[in-house]
């Protein structure tokens, strides 16, 4: 089997090793991911966005929760989070803070570790359905008016 000439798109799996790395035509398996390691059942929705935090698994579900699994301790639930009145559409984690979007037009932030719900960014008037991570602590936020909004990390200001 012949190697990729230029490596593109690289997923990284924070939980054990790389899994896949590939060109802009295929993935070529690095490891043999054969087997499934475990299912995780807990969520009445679909699972619609999912986020790896250290050894946590987060999943984020149409029923409007986050449930944080551990792959240290059998893949348990051991906490699920409430903060939005919809569905979850988009993780992501940024140092010490989880980062939650969702149809109900609301980002909400939650410490990493406790969980706590620490606040609800608002100012999208339509459903917020995509979040990265952008360069000097800036948080990106898409809704689906088409608006991009960018976010101020250590103030959770609306900058733009």
């Amino acid at each position: 089997q012949s190697k990729p000439k230029r490596l593109r798109n690289y997923t990284a799996n924070h939980l054990s090793n790389p899994e896949f790395a590939g060109n802009s035509m295929r993935r070529y398996p690095i490891y043999d991911l054969k087997k499934c390691e475990a299912t995780l059942h807990g969520h009445s929705r679909a699972v619609c966005a999912i986020a790896v935090c250290g050894n946590d698994v987060l999943s984020g579900s149409g029923d409007g929760t986050i449930r944080v699994w551990s792959s240290t301790n059998n893949w348990e639930c051991y906490k699920v989070l409430k903060g939005h009145s919809n569905s979850i559409v988009a993780l992501k984690v940024y140092q010490d803070k989880l980062l939650s979007a969702s149809p109900d037009k609301t980002i909400c932030v939650w410490e990493v570790g406790t969980w706590k719900h620490d606040r609800v960014l608002t100012g999208h008037r339509s459903a917020v359905c995509a979040l990265s991570i952008c360069y000097n602590d800036k948080l990106c936020s898409g809704s689906d008016d088409g608006q991009l909004k960018v976010w101020n990390c250590r103030t959770w200001a609306l900058e733009r």
